[in-house]
């Protein structure tokens, strides 16, 4: 039997009568310890060293074999408890009348986890092992949970930070949206190095970067907190994303920004990740392009059918890019037939960036 005595690294090798395939487990055994291991960097080689007993950090096996090896750990020890488990991340809630009454319950509910931890040999790290108290007495807002493990106190925090998600006492989810927005605008900041008023880089390489950059962070758990007054912050940000890739000023209207830049408004986009109790007769993309056509007004029906894909045209110059989006937000007929421009077209050449559209946006790229 081998055991290691560490955190994340135990496995317990049984009988060999229930082992079915010995070489597997022989394999496991070697990567939990007694690996020699070296790095090279710019052709330098360092020394060896020797791993000490655990599980590599940032493995895809070392958090499976950690699940496989705790799956038996106490999950519900009394009613009211609940018991949220993600790899080594352990989330215990309780519930009670009072404060009093769920802090009674927490201390029971840890002694009986500390019994299975020490049987184990796992080793929980009370220092980062925070509380927070859910609730909407205000009276009780600065009151703190008094929880003791190993005699030492828990953390209280009124901003706890849950699998990326920031949470807050009455869970208005304000802070997160704070933070989140603040990330995009960072993220908006490095957009904005690649644009100018006359150059910039190619409008599909902006929108690939604000949806990998900028979308991916505004969406992320967002079926937790899309429903938080507080989401307009979020959204403020992501609609300067697509201000970025389109050019469009302050004025334009946000009914036609999304268009242009080929992306579907925030709160459409969340409201396709959210788990649907009815099987959806269309994929995912073609649900949220009629969720799309269903939040526009009139006008902005008639404009043009929204689509997630950039608008003809993307390949251009940027400052033509940038002009020929503004004669398609803006009403500028007379611009369109202009005696002092040698050739004319039509709202549907704009839209299409025909040639004679383009001959017309090249024309005023300088003057507008």
């Amino acid at each position: 039997m081998h055991r290691p005595n560490s955190q994340f690294n135990t496995i317990y090798l049984n009988e060999e009568k229930k082992i079915t395939d010995y070489k597997l487990i022989k394999v496991v055994e070697t990567l939990l310890c007694n690996r020699r291991l070296f790095v090279i960097l710019e052709g330098k080689k360092s020394r060896r060293r020797t791993q000490r007993n655990k599980l590599p950090q940032g493995s895809v096996l070392a958090p499976i074999l950690y699940n496989v090896y705790t799956n038996d750990q106490p999950i519900l020890i009394q009613p009211g408890e609940k018991c949220f488990i993600f790899a080594d991340d352990v989330a215990l809630a309780m519930k009670g009348n009072n404060f009093e009454e769920v802090e009674s319950k927490m201390n029971i509910s840890l002694q009986s986890m500390l019994v299975y931890y020490l049987k184990n040999h796992l080793k929980p790290n009370t220092d980062k092992t925070q509380t927070c108290a859910f609730h909407l007495r205000n009276r009780q807002a600065k009151r703190k949970l008094k929880i003791i493990w190993r005699g030492k106190y828990f953390e209280h925090t009124t901003f706890p930070k849950y699998l990326g998600v920031t949470l807050d006492r009455s869970l208005t989810f304000k802070q997160h949206c704070e933070n989140t927005r603040q990330k995009i605008n960072a993220r908006n900041s490095l957009i904005r190095e690649l644009t100018g008023s006359t150059w910039g880089a190619n409008p599909h390489t902006l929108r690939v970067s604000a949806l990998s950059l900028c979308f991916s962070v505004g969406e992320f758990a967002s079926p937790a907190w899309s429903r938080s007054t507080h989401v307009k912050q979020v959204d403020v940000a992501l609609n300067e994303s697509c201000r970025l890739i389109t050019v469009c000023l302050k004025n334009t209207p946000l009914g036609k920004v999304f268009p242009l830049s080929g992306i579907a408004p925030p709160v459409i986009r969340r409201g396709s990740l959210l788990k649907s109790s009815q099987i959806l007769e269309r994929n995912q993309d073609e649900e949220r392009i009629d969720r799309w056509k269903l939040s526009l007004d009139t006008e902005a029906k008639n404009w043009m059918v929204p689509a997630e894909h950039l608008l003809p045209g993307n390949n251009l110059e940027w400052s033509v890019w940038r002009t020929i989006n503004g004669l398609r937000t803006h009403t500028m007929a007379n611009l369109m037939n202009c005696p002092s421009c040698s050739t004319s077209c039509t709202m549907d050449d704009i839209m299409s960036a025909t040639e004679e559209g383009i001959e017309v946006a090249k024309f005023w790229q300088e003057r507008i």
